[in-house]
């Protein structure tokens, strides 16, 4: 058993907690230690009585503290590590410290001569952040800005949003990755970006955009597919949100045999028998295999273009031929209104091409729409509600 945590500090903490497990050694109910009513009776037995919860938790406010399985057999107690304030006394603790029951909160650190909580500060999050209320003080703030929101650790949580919009998913120093959906106030449950997120850190550890094949499919939310297969060989099924194998006990299948009847995550409704990838990611496997193969023969090989593809192995939303640059739909099909022909009076257009305006225009279902350019980019200026402003190439407002 395991517990996910989300920064460094609570790692420690969680390290510390003795949790407890019961074995299930038959299928009948009566060998069932950790059951329901075994829990509503917890109390009143033998055992110790649940500790009391730390005054300042409040399980109707998130930010009150983290509820965490409780050092209690099967779990069946509350627990709570409180979040402490700024300037509220801390204490960093020692290996052979009992487990602590108060922490300082998100964005704050215990600082060891103090021993008070401070801000962190020091990430591009952090920074952001400080602008914002900086900038909010003296009224620099537009109608649609919305200030930056950074994890336990100082860092851009997994997404962020534009309000009206859409909601993309963004690396840990705040650029926008893979993984996208309209702004419906659901981010937080909706837009994962676990999986956009690892792609985007192998790339940069590998110094190269992954290539087809070479990793595990996310979705159009940033999340992991549930079924994966890697090149031609191993098909499986994996958890949404970190990829982990699920259905130990399904055998991994050859892509070929791919089917409702070989893994339990086959979808009939997504998925097609006997075949995995896409469009984009077939026309790019062979042509790097045609490549490679040419490679054998000649120095160079001049005449092949790869198509670019996204993590979810549909069409990137910029594509060119010799004579032109466009914006593409997933599927593959290019959007006639935002197609530049390569000549020099386009340069500047072609240039900055990103279609990230085109693309939010796919899956935004709301009547108000953002202006974008002929190359599907955003225009710098939009109106909304009466209201002009200046925005940047992702459609959040700026003050320029």
């Amino acid at each position: 058993m395991y517990i996910r945590t989300f920064s460094s500090t609570m790692q420690i903490i969680v390290g510390s907690l003795l949790l407890f497990m019961a074995v299930v050694t038959k299928a009948d109910d009566s060998s069932i230690m950790c059951t329901e009513s075994y829990c509503n009776k917890y109390p009143g037995q033998a055992d110790p009585a649940c500790p009391t919860l730390p005054s300042l938790c409040n399980k109707t406010k998130s930010d009150s503290g983290i509820f965490l399985p409780s050092p209690t057999p099967c779990n069946c107690c509350d627990f709570c590590i409180a979040y402490l304030n700024e300037g509220d006394t801390c204490s960093t603790g020692e290996k052979t410290s009992d487990s602590p029951t108060e922490i300082c909160g998100p964005g704050l650190y215990c600082d060891q001569t103090t021993e008070k909580c401070r801000k962190m500060t020091g990430t591009l999050c952090l920074n952001a952040q400080a602008k914002y209320d900086a900038d909010k003080a003296v009224g620099k703030v537009g109608d649609y800005q919305v200030r930056p929101s950074c994890d336990g650790d100082g860092y851009y949580v997994p997404y962020q949003c534009i309000p009206g919009g859409i909601c993309y998913c963004v690396d840990k120093d705040g650029n926008r990755i893979f993984g996208s959906i309209e702004n419906n106030g659901r981010a937080e449950f909706d837009l994962p970006c676990t999986c956009s997120r690892n792609f985007n850190e192998m790339g940069n550890i590998v110094g190269r955009k992954l290539r087809p094949g070479e990793y595990f499919r996310c979705a159009q939310n940033g999340a992991y597919e549930p079924l994966q297969c890697i090149y031609d060989t191993t098909c499986l099924c994996v958890d949404t949100m970190d990829g982990a194998p699920t259905y130990k006990n399904a055998i991994p299948v050859e892509i070929y045999a791919l089917s409702n009847d070989t893994l339990p995550c086959f979808n009939k409704t997504v998925n097609m028998e006997g075949k995995f990838f896409r469009r984009c990611e077939e026309l790019h496997m062979n042509r790097t295999k045609e490549i490679e193969d040419k490679k054998e023969d000649y120095d160079k090989v001049l005449a092949y273009e790869l198509p670019d593809c996204t993590p979810d192995g549909n069409y990137a939303p910029v594509q060119q031929n010799i004579t032109h640059k466009y914006c593409m739909t997933p599927q593959g099909i290019p959007l006639t209104e935002y197609i530049l022909e390569k000549i020099p009076s386009n340069a500047k257009l072609l240039s900055n091409m990103n279609c990230k305006c085109a693309m939010a225009l796919r899956i935004m279902s709301s009547e108000e729409k953002p202006s974008c350019l002929k190359n599907g980019n955003y225009n710098p200026k939009q109106c909304r509600r009466g209201a002009c402003y200046t925005v940047d190439e992702d459609g959040n407002q700026i003050i320029s």
